[in-house]
């Protein structure tokens, strides 16, 4: 029994790093009163200005809260854990707002991806330390100790199929991650 346990544990192991290569969601609907007090205390500045939207996502990595709103002419997506605390900040943006240096090196690592693209959605992605994170909330301006990506949704054609692609760069358009948007049911939603 136990080496029969110990296979199924090199099995699940062994195949991990291909389940690193899709990336499964789902999101459902929260009201205010199921999201941690913590998330809910970190956008009440934003909060009184404009309506927020609470979102459960689930994926393969675990479960997290997300808030959706539109603030300064601009989309955000805040990231939280299950108990709340801030783990990244999303702000979309479109092809237009990026330096011209910047598209072309996007534009050049995308045809080297794909035979032929078409970016859906742009989002510029703060990470770091939560107090940091908090600080860009309150002033809109981005600390240093901030890490900058760019995460691109991208309808790609390859192998004369279209599949949907999560592409992550880093700040100088470096390909850090792709990953294959599989989406398991209807019940998704987009913003």
């Amino acid at each position: 029994m136990v080496l029969r346990f110990a296979f199924l544990l090199c099995c699940i192991g062994a195949l991990s790093p291909l389940w690193a290569q899709e990336k499964i969601e789902r999101e459902s609907r929260l009201s205010s009163s199921e999201v941690p007090e913590q998330a809910r205390l970190c956008l009440a500045r934003i909060d009184s200005q404009t309506r927020i939207k609470w979102y459960r996502e689930e994926g393969l990595t675990g479960m997290s809260i997300e808030a959706k709103f539109s603030w300064q002419k601009h989309r955000y997506s805040v990231e939280f854990d299950s108990l709340g605390s801030l783990q990244d900040i999303e702000i979309e943006l479109s092809w237009k707002e990026l330096d011209k240096a910047l598209q072309d090196s996007l534009h050049h690592q995308l045809e080297q991806e794909c035979n032929r693209h078409k970016v859906r959605k742009i989002q510029l992605q703060y990470t770091g330390d939560t107090s940091d994170l908090k600080q860009f909330l309150l002033s809109d301006s981005a600390s240093p100790k901030l890490s900058t990506h760019y995460e691109l949704v991208v309808k790609c054609r390859t192998d004369g199929r279209y599949y949907l692609y999560e592409f992550l760069f880093s700040e100088a358009a470096v390909l850090q991650s792709k990953l294959k948007i599989v989406f398991r049911d209807s019940s998704h939603l987009e913003y």
